[in-house]
């Protein structure tokens, strides 16, 4: 959580990006802030989201049909 609370604190100074917010949250088990972050990383048009098919961080979140409308919608396909 502690780095959490970082990021969000440099966020208010410089530009975060979400899709970061979201894997921490993943890692702790917080499914439903990562998703939270995930569709701010998706409206931020973030680089990063080609990367959800195969980051490992974000396997537990696979099952939930808001991960498999993201990676739909970032144009992977299921």
């Amino acid at each position: 959580m502690q780095i959490i609370r970082e990021l969000q604190t440099r966020s208010k100074t410089q530009f975060v990006p979400s899709y970061s917010i979201a894997t921490v949250y993943a890692g702790l088990g917080m499914k439903e802030e990562s998703l939270q972050y995930m569709v701010k990383s998706y409206d931020e048009g973030s680089f990063y989201m080609i990367h959800l098919k195969v980051e490992p961080i974000l396997d537990p979140l696979r099952a939930d049909p808001r991960f498999s409308d993201l990676v739909r919608r970032v144009g992977h396909g299921q």
